[in-house]
């Protein structure tokens, strides 16, 4: 099939769900933790929960026949976890039970971003792993739960522990990569990379390798890779084994907006909501793009609409800086508390959240001592370039331009193509006494104006103007 008539194909058929064919489909990329992350996004439903359940099955064992779901997602989570739920509390030591009903409450966290659930699904893993510590399965769908939260460390440990077991296990493999990725290991997470694409090919080691090419400086090579993976995932449409539409839809929308084509980032969300009406990811980076083209009142629906579904910290800030520009103060001050709250709900919210939660307080006139001990622990546990950036910006919001310029300088190491670094390090270099250079960022910056939000890009204008 080409690519034009599965395009075509698929504005004429039903939103509808389809089964995930194999582990390694789960797209287990960085959650929001910065603008230029790509949100973990839910694959396919694994095994049919009542299939599943009439025949004694385990999750997804059966690769070539996952089973087919009918209906709405949310209805069918809900009665797998129904299901699930009921076996277990029938027997305790039910494994096989408890893995399944972590995987579904994983699939519905991605789908809302609800914390609770992803905390559910911790449980029911650990569990499962209680009453069986060496059920492969139970291991996999353990390693998508540390991945999720944001547990990179402990994850590649588990991958690692998993793949001496079981050099074949593909999840393994590319949680390896991942977690290597999340965690600044740059020159490892290439070579693992490498192992990874010798034994599998398709979209979701495409949308890896776009996301790698991204952090590591090739921004047309990972707008090409994003292209790819969504024009695979287009002519799959109709396979019922095909990969999550939406998540590759959503993936190039991200890219695209980043590396400053806000036209077909705006096209790609689109047709992701089109596949899935409630995406997330999808209905913020629409609600960026449709602020960046000036439509205040559009983006603002599209943020009230995403956190309806889950409040999440960016999403909130966002909207509370259009409500201020909007002449909302009132409106802006209640989704700035709401912001504030989100860190005393839970550890995992914490954990997940904590760059939104941090870089929310130094662009919102919240910079402290505690703001850049907070940011300098994040660093410790996950050292890529992201928490440089924020440990620099903390230091230039504390007035200390001279250490934020050597943090920046590990930020910009890898030529990261992202318009909020190029504008933090000009800022930084123009309070350092480097006019030149600054004014040089600042503009580079700006040129990828659509990877700014609108308060980010009126500070960097304003810099700019005065360098």
């Amino acid at each position: 099939m080409t690519l034009m008539t599965a395009v075509a194909r698929r504005a004429r058929r039903p939103i509808r769900i389809r089964p995930v064919a194999v582990l390694l489909a789960a797209i287990l990329i960085a959650a929001a933790t910065q603008v230029s992350a790509i949100f973990v996004h839910p694959t396919r439903p694994p095994t049919a929960a009542t299939n599943a359940a009439s025949t004694g099955g385990e999750l997804a064992a059966d690769p070539a026949d996952p089973g087919h779901v009918t209906g709405g997602q949310f209805d069918w989570l809900a009665n797998g976890i129904s299901v699930w739920t009921r076996k277990l509390s029938e027997n305790s030591q039910d494994y096989i039970s408890a893995t399944n009903l972590g995987s579904l409450y994983l699939q519905r966290a991605r789908l809302t971003a609800n914390i609770d659930d992803y905390d559910r699904a911790a449980r029911s893993i650990a569990q499962a792993l209680v009453a069986d510590p060496g059920y492969e399965s139970g291991r996999t769908v353990e390693l998508n739960v540390l991945f999720a939260t944001h547990q990179f460390a402990t994850a590649l440990e588990h991958a690692l522990s998993l793949l001496a077991d079981d050099s074949g296990n593909l999840q393994a493999r590319a949680t390896v990569a991942d977690s290597q990725l999340e965690l600044g290991r740059y020159a490892a997470a290439q070579d693992s990379y490498r192992l990874l694409t010798a034994i599998a090919k398709g979209p979701p080691i495409d949308a890896r390798l776009a996301h790698l090419a991204f952090v590591t400086g090739d921004p047309a090579k990972a707008l090409a890779l994003a292209k790819a993976a969504r024009d695979a995932a287009v002519i799959a449409a109709d396979d019922p084994h095909s990969p999550d539409l939406a998540f590759y839809e959503y993936q190039l929308g991200e890219i695209a907006r980043l590396t400053g084509d806000p036209a077909l980032a705006g096209s790609a969300y689109r047709a992701a909501l089109i596949d899935r009406p409630d995406d997330l990811g999808s209905l913020v980076g629409l609600a960026r793009v449709e602020a960046h083209d000036g439509d205040a009142g559009a983006a603002i629906a599209q943020l009230r609409r995403a956190a309806a579904i889950a409040p999440q910290p960016d999403t909130l800030a966002l909207l509370g800086d259009l409500l201020e520009e909007s002449g909302d103060p009132r409106g802006a001050t209640q989704e700035y508390a709401t912001v504030r709250a989100i860190r005393t709900l839970s550890e995992t919210a914490s954990s997940v959240y904590d760059r939104q939660l941090l870089l929310f307080e130094l662009d919102h006139g919240g910079a402290t001592e505690s703001v850049l001990e907070g940011a300098r622990i994040a660093l410790a546990a996950r050292g890529d370039v992201y928490g440089h950036d924020v440990v620099a910006w903390a230091l230039y919001r504390l007035g200390r331009p001279g250490e934020a310029k050597a943090e920046m300088a590990a930020a910009m190491a890898q030529g990261t193509p992202d318009a909020r670094l190029l504008y933090h390090a000009g800022a930084i270099d123009l309070a350092s006494g480097d006019r030149s250079g600054g004014a040089r960022l600042l503009r580079q910056g700006i040129a990828l104006s659509s990877g700014l939000d609108r308060l980010q890009l009126a500070e960097a204008t304003r810099l700019l103007s005065g360098a």
